[in-house]
């Protein structure tokens, strides 16, 4: 029915999500030594899954990394960003490393479905074609994750605040 193919489309606003950037020189080596993935050897068309553990192995964080034009983005629960971004500074000395709180200058939208699919090709006219793959234009960022227990197609698109205001309704 079309009721139930509605529910299976969606766009929501992860406000439960923040940003942290690292830019400078040494950003991705900095990252390498912290966290439990390759940053190093990441690509501009990638996102990972990286864990950020304690000095005894505990893990303290998941999160998502990647490639930006000039820096590399962590995405994670905004309610452990500010103890994370703490802890990782203190480990930043005289690194050529540059770390900050991006969330407030940006939107983090979930999508899935395929009626959510045909809407971002007005923003991004191809799509990343598997999941943890990721596109960078004008609009934003627009990774694929897993597909759902459904089997349909699920986004995260990290657009600038205004760029989002404007997708909303659409």
């Amino acid at each position: 029915s079309v009721a139930a193919a509605n529910r299976k489309d969606f766009v929501a606003p992860l406000t439960s999500l923040g940003l942290l950037a690292f830019s400078g020189e040494e950003a991705a080596a900095f990252l390498h030594n912290q966290l439990t993935n390759d940053v190093e050897h990441l690509n501009a068309g990638e996102v990972r899954l990286a864990g950020y553990c304690s000095p005894k192995g505990r893990l303290l964080a998941t999160m998502l990394i990647w490639k930006s034009n000039d820096a590399i983005m962590l995405l994670l629960p905004y309610a452990l960003l500010p103890a994370i971004q703490k802890r990782l500074q203190m480990f930043v000395l005289r690194a050529k490393v540059k770390l900050q709180d991006a969330s407030q200058q940006q939107a983090i939208l979930g999508l899935a479905g395929d009626q959510a699919t045909a809407a971002l090709r007005a923003w991004f006219p191809e799509l990343p074609a598997q999941p943890y793959a990721k596109i960078d234009n004008a609009s934003g960022t627009l990774m694929r994750l897993a597909n759902g227990a459904d089997g349909l197609p699920r986004y995260q698109w990290i657009a600038t605040n205004a760029a989002a205001i404007d997708a909303w309704p659409r």
